[in-house]
Formats: C-alpha cells, sequence, structure tokens
C-alpha cells in the first residue's frame, strides 16, 4: 500500500479526457442499464422526459465539477509529495463522500426531495460509487495502456537512433584537402587506399565488385584521421583494412598481404611499417587462441 501511484493518474494533460470520457460513459450507462434506472430516484419524473432526462444529468455534472477540482488538486498534491495507494484510495472516497453532499444539498434544496438528508446521502455514495467505478476503472485501464504504449514508442525511437549512430559509427568519410567529403564507405566496404602523387585511390566493394574512387589527398593525412582504427598504413602507398586481409606472407622481396578478394593485388608491407603489422596479427592470432 506504500507504493507510489503511477503519474498517468494524476496527470493533468489527460484529465480533460478523463472527465469527457467519464461523462458520456455515465450519461449512456444511467440511461440504459436499468438498475440505475433515474426512476428509482424520482417518481414523479416519466421515463423520457425532460425532467427525468435532468435528474439523470445532476448527479453526473455534479461528480464531473467535483472530480475536476479535486484531480487539480490531486495534480498539485502530488508534485510536492507523491501519493500512494493507501492514500490514493481514502481521497477518491473522499471525492465520493463530497459528490453526494453536494448532489444531496441541491436535491433537498433546490430540488424539494422529502426524504431524509442522511437517507439522501447514503444512496447517493451508493449510487455515485457505482456509477463511476466502471468507467473511472476504465479510464485509468485506458491510461496505463498509453503509457506502455508509449514507453515501447519510445523503446523503439531509441533503437532506431542506437542503429542510426552505430551505422554511422560504421561509416568511413573521406575529405579532399580542402576538407569537402568526397566519399563515405561502411567499413566492411573497403578494402584498401593507394596512394598516387596528391591524389589517393580508395578501393571498395559495392553491390559485390571492386571500385575505384579517386579524389586529392595524402596518405598521412588519411593515416593520421583514422588512427586508433581497422586502417593500419604498410607502406608509403597503401593503407588497408586489416579485417580484409586474409594472409601475411613473407618473401625474399619483403613481406606481403594478402585479401581474398579477385582482381585485388598482393600489397607490399615495407620496412617501416612491418613491425607494427606483424604485432597486429600476432595479437589478433592470441585472442583467436
Amino acid at each position: 500500500m506504500k507504493k507510489k501511484i503511477p503519474r498517468y493518474i494524476t496527470d493533468k494533460r489527460k484529465l480533460p479526457l478523463l472527465l469527457t470520457f467519464m461523462f458520456v460513459f455515465s450519461v449512456l450507462f444511467l440511461l440504459i442499464y436499468t438498475p440505475f434506472d433515474g426512476t428509482t430516484w424520482y417518481k414523479k419524473a416519466p421515463k423520457g422526459s425532460l425532467r427525468y432526462f435532468f435528474y439523470i444529468l445532476l448527479p453526473i455534472v455534479c461528480g464531473i465539477v467535483v472530480l475536476a477540482v479535486s484531480r487539480y488538486v490531486m495534480f498539485w498534491y502530488n508534485t510536492k509529495k507523491r501519493i500512494n495507494y493507501w492514500r490514493f484510495g481514502v481521497w477518491v472516497a473522499i471525492e465520493i463522500i463530497v459528490m453526494a453532499l453536494v448532489y444531496s444539498e441541491i436535491n433537498k434544496w433546490f430540488l424539494y426531495d422529502t426524504r431524509p438528508f442522511l437517507e439522501l446521502m447514503k444512496r447517493a455514495s451508493i449510487y455515485i460509487g457505482l456509477i463511476l467505478l466502471i468507467p473511472y476503472s476504465l479510464a485509468i485501464l485506458y491510461m496505463a495502456l498509453e503509457e506502455k504504449n508509449g514507453i515501447i514508442r519510445n523503446l523503439k525511437a531509441r533503437h532506431i537512433r542506437k542503429n542510426r549512430a552505430h551505422a554511422d559509427h560504421n561509416l568511413i568519410h573521406f575529405n579532399d584537402n580542402k576538407g569537402v567529403r568526397r566519399l563515405s564507405v561502411r567499413l566492411e566496404n573497403l578494402i584498401y587506399l593507394e596512394g598516387a602523387d596528391n591524389y589517393i585511390n580508395v578501393y571498395y566493394l559495392n553491390k559485390g565488385k571492386l571500385v575505384k574512387f579517386m579524389y586529392r589527398n595524402s596518405l598521412k593525412n588519411v593515416e593520421d584521421t583514422f588512427k586508433k582504427s581497422m586502417l593500419i598504413r604498410c607502406h608509403r602507398s597503401y593503407i588497408v583494412n586489416v579485417d580484409k586481409v586474409a594472409v601475411l606472407r613473407r618473401e625474399k622481396e619483403g613481406l606481403f598481404v594478402e585479401i581474398d578478394l579477385p582482381d585485388v593485388p598482393n600489397i607490399p608491407v615495407s620496412q617501416t611499417y612491418s613491425e607494427n603489422i606483424l604485432n597486429l596479427f600476432s595479437n589478433a592470432t592470441q585472442d583467436k587462441e
């Protein structure tokens, strides 16, 4: 009972919808459901008459006014001190008693009901409590469902944003020497880069085929930009995507890396970068073991 009630119950933004739903439901319920027939209150009001309809509306309107004031007070109170279920139950009981009191007073002094005031209070409390029970319960269930749907929508949106961020993280962006972006490639599709004077040839897979793209820049700039990535410089003219290297081979001419793709030549590893490449592959082998 000490557990706090959900905030959507006292959310003032949902209050107009709650009050409208309860008003419409209560009117239809009293008009249709025989055990709550208004003629049990007023024997002199013919069913279907304007007076009968007025008697039906009166307790509902009183209840809606009291409920509106009460819920705005509850919203303000809940922002200061969270309401638990026990206090909420007491609050609802007081709402019903106040609604019954207002209705009984109007009945006694304006509609000249001759029944004892305590009898009116008792009867009104039972009727108002039972009438409001169904629409109020349905309204809370609806708000709870909307709250859950909102959480699901937020989780889906967060998942989409996360996927987009992950996708952007896997994108490699190539800018020219003026800082203008010329190409963006997913890391898994990037094979290697080849420097040619002041230009760079980017080799990547597109629809399963090896494609070359040339733009103006230097390998040194690319190397500095993608330090801590899988793009490793292995030669003064080459940078390779280590994930695409299938074989590291030593020959008389030196080290070479092989990429298991057609039309991709063996890429040389110069003495300057050989130690870095060997250490990288040694660590990768140890990780697999």
